[in-house]
């Protein structure tokens, strides 16, 4: 079972604050959800008390609304509101957007209903999760078509000095051969 946090909790400032720090939400609590079943409590309360329901994820939304985080090669982003926001990542470019690999979700919907959308259940949902926006619930599940990866190349490159200049444009002709350096 997850935490509720109150205003009068001294982590609730912690709690409620998102990645833009312009953006100064004070919700009546926050619901730390550990589950379909804790989700589905939150909107229950919600509606029992006239609330409205903001899900967080990593808060990158500029207006702040409701913390949706919008997309993603920042990496405090999470992996729903990437997915969610149409998921452009760093492998956009070779297998396209995340939202495009969703295979299936659970979620639970404001009625507290949990629901699963894949192609052979509710498709209209899983079509919808897929790049229609938002607001149909809360994601407490994702399924993903992944993809092998033959070569990944990562990591921190710091030049100083006479010929940088060079040296950045050899490193950007490598060849995809051989792996090597061609300048």
């Amino acid at each position: 079972m997850g935490d509720v946090i109150a205003p009068s909790n001294a982590e609730y400032d912690q709690a409620r604050r998102g990645f833009n720090a312009p953006i100064d939400r004070r919700p009546a609590v926050v619901a730390r959800c550990a589950g379909a079943a804790d989700v589905a409590t939150a909107f229950a309360f919600a509606q029992a008390n006239g609330l409205e329901v903001a899900v967080r994820g990593g808060g990158h939304n500029p207006a702040g609304h409701c913390v949706y985080t919008p997309g993603g090669v920042v990496g405090s982003t999470g992996v729903a509101g990437q997915t969610f926001g149409g998921g452009i990542g760093h492998l956009t470019a070779q297998f396209g957007l995340i939202c495009d690999h969703l295979t299936a979700a659970e979620l639970v919907t404001p009625s507290g209903e949990q629901v699963r959308a894949s192609v052979d259940e509710n498709p209209d949902l899983l079509w919808a999760l897929r790049g229609a926006g938002g607001n149909f619930g809360v994601a407490t599940t994702l399924e993903f078509r992944l993809h092998p990866l033959d070569h990944v190349i990562g990591g921190l490159l710091v030049y100083r000095g006479a010929g940088v200049r060079d040296v950045l444009r050899c490193a950007t002709k490598i060849s995809r051969q051989q792996r090597e350096p061609v300048c």
